[in-house]
């Protein structure tokens, strides 16, 4: 019984940091891109999902990658202006 309600705890609390380090969720498949957007000005100034959209505690590809939470995925050069 208690190591269910260790479980339980563990769980939430992993599902609350993603919430609130949503970018730490993406670099988790990302782990090539992490370094060059950290140096970059879009980690002053944007989010990964700003651009690309998705679901950033998602700890799933699918659910991170869901269209229905606004995935778009690597825009063209010429749709970046519109964001």
């Amino acid at each position: 019984m208690r190591s269910c309600s260790l479980i339980v705890l563990a769980a939430i609390v992993l599902r609350l940091s993603s919430a609130a380090g949503a970018e730490e969720a993406c670099s988790t498949c990302h782990p090539n891109v992490k370094t060059e957007y950290a140096k970059s000005i879009h980690a002053r100034e944007f989010s990964c999902t700003g651009c690309h959209g998705g679901d950033p505690a998602a700890l799933e590809v699918e659910a991170a990658h869901s269209v229905a939470k606004g995935y778009r995925g690597k825009l063209d050069r010429k749709d970046i202006p519109a964001l």
